[in-house]
C-alpha cells in the first residue's frame, strides 16, 4: 500500500511538472501591433487597461472627474454612454463595455486597404471575461438587428466571425451618415470588433498563426517605437500611438469628402507635390502620473532624407540640452514654453517652390 501511495505521489508530481512546463511555454497573447495589418494608418494602444485606468484616477484629471461635486455629471455621462444607440456607433461598443471587459491590452486601429473603404478595428484582451463579453455582444446583436442589420456567420481558419450587414437604405445614405458592416469574433482571450469583413479576416488569420505584413513591421513604426523605448528606458508607458499622416488624411477624405478643400490648388495636393510625404510617421509614448507629472509624452516624427522641393525647408539640427533650456525672459507664470532648433537660412532658401 505504501509503495502504491509513493507511485501515485510520483505520478502526480510528474503530471504537475508537465502541466507547469506547458503553461510556462505557452505563448503570451500577441501584442495588437502584431495583429493589425501594415495598412494601419492610425493606431492607439493601452498596454494594461485596468492598470492604466487606475493610474489615470491618480492624476489631477482623474481626481477632478471623481470629485463628489462631479458625480451628477459623471453619472449622466455613464448613462448616456450605456443608452447610446449601438447601431449608430462605429463598432457598436462603448467605453463602458471596454471598462467592463478589458483585462490587458486594448488596441484601436484605422486601416485602409487598397480599393476598399477605410475601417476601424478594436482588439481587446478579455481574459476571464468570456461570459460578460457574450452578454455585451448579445446586446450589440439586439441593437443591430433592430436597426435592420442582417447577421451571418463566416468561418476563417477555425475562427467563427459574426457579420452584421447594414440595411440597403443606410448603405446608400450620404457619406457622413453611412453605416458600415460590423464584424465580431472572440478567439482565446481576444475580442475583435471591426467595420470590415476583410479587416476582421486579416486579424483572425494573424491570431491563428498566419500573419501577413503587420504594423510592427512597418519601418516608420519600428523606428519611432524603438527610439521612444530607448529614451523611456525602464519607464513603461500607459499608452502608445502612431499615425501615417498622409495615409490617414487620404483615408479620411475618402470617408468624408467634405474634408477635400474647395480651394484650388488643394493644399493637401500641394504638400504632396512639394515633398512633404517624406514625413512617413508620427508616434510616441504616453506616461501617466510619472515623476510628479500628470502626463508625459515622448513624440517622434520619422522623415528620412533625402528631401525634395520645399520639404528641404525642414532642417532641424540636433541641439545640446543646455541650448534648449528656457531663456531667462520666460517667467515661472508661463503655461507653455516651446523651443525648437531650426536652420532658418535653409528654410528661406527653399521656401520659393512652396
Amino acid at each position: 500500500m505504501a509503495r502504491c501511495a509513493v507511485q501515485l505521489r510520483a505520478s502526480f508530481i510528474l503530471a504537475a511538472g508537465i502541466v507547469a512546463a506547458i503553461l510556462q511555454s505557452a505563448p503570451a497573447a500577441a501584442p495588437t501591433d502584431a495583429l493589425l495589418p501594415a495598412e494601419t494608418k492610425a493606431y492607439m494602444s493601452i498596454g494594461d487597461f485596468p492598470a492604466a485606468y487606475a493610474t489615470w484616477n491618480k492624476t489631477s484629471f482623474g481626481r477632478f472627474m471623481n470629485d463628489p461635486l462631479m458625480k451628477p455629471f459623471s453619472d449622466e455621462l455613464d448613462r448616456q454612454m450605456s443608452d447610446a444607440n449601438r447601431a449608430k456607433s462605429r463598432l457598436g461598443l462603448h467605453m463602458n463595455d471596454i471598462k467592463a471587459l478589458a483585462q490587458g491590452e486594448v488596441g484601436w486601429g484605422y486601416v485602409h486597404f487598397a480599393n476598399e473603404k477605410p475601417a476601424t478595428v478594436l482588439l481587446m484582451n478579455i481574459k476571464g471575461k468570456a461570459d460578460p463579453a457574450q452578454a455585451i455582444l448579445g446586446a450589440v446583436a439586439k441593437s443591430l438587428t433592430s436597426a435592420g442589420y442582417k447577421p451571418r456567420t463566416v468561418a476563417q481558419k477555425g475562427v467563427s466571425l459574426t457579420v452584421y450587414d447594414p440595411p440597403a437604405a443606410a448603405a446608400k445614405a450620404k457619406a457622413q451618415e453611412q453605416r458600415t458592416a460590423k464584424v465580431y469574433f472572440i478567439h482565446d482571450d481576444l475580442l475583435c470588433a471591426a467595420e470590415s469583413l476583410s479587416l476582421a479576416t486579416r486579424v483572425a488569420t494573424a491570431v491563428t498563426g498566419s500573419p501577413g505584413a503587420a504594423l510592427n513591421q512597418v519601418p516608420a513604426y519600428q523606428t519611432i517605437m524603438q527610439r521612444c523605448a530607448k529614451d523611456a528606458a525602464d519607464d513603461k508607458p500607459e499608452g502608445r500611438w502612431f499615425m501615417e499622416p498622409f495615409g490617414w488624411m487620404t483615408a479620411r477624405r475618402i470617408e468624408d469628402p467634405s474634408l477635400i478643400s474647395k480651394k484650388k490648388p488643394d493644399p493637401f495636393d500641394v504638400y504632396k507635390k512639394e515633398g512633404f510625404t517624406a514625413l512617413q510617421g508620427l508616434g510616441g509614448y504616453v506616461h501617466l502620473a510619472d515623476n510628479g507629472y500628470d502626463l508625459t509624452h515622448r513624440t517622434m516624427a520619422f522623415a528620412p532624407k533625402p528631401y525634395e522641393r520645399s520639404m528641404k525647408m525642414v532642417d532641424l539640427p540636433n541641439a545640446a540640452a543646455a541650448e534648449l533650456a528656457p531663456p531667462a525672459w520666460v517667467t515661472q507664470a508661463a503655461a507653455t514654453c516651446t523651443l525648437s532648433s531650426v536652420n532658418m537660412g535653409n528654410a528661406f532658401d527653399n521656401y520659393a517652390p512652396f
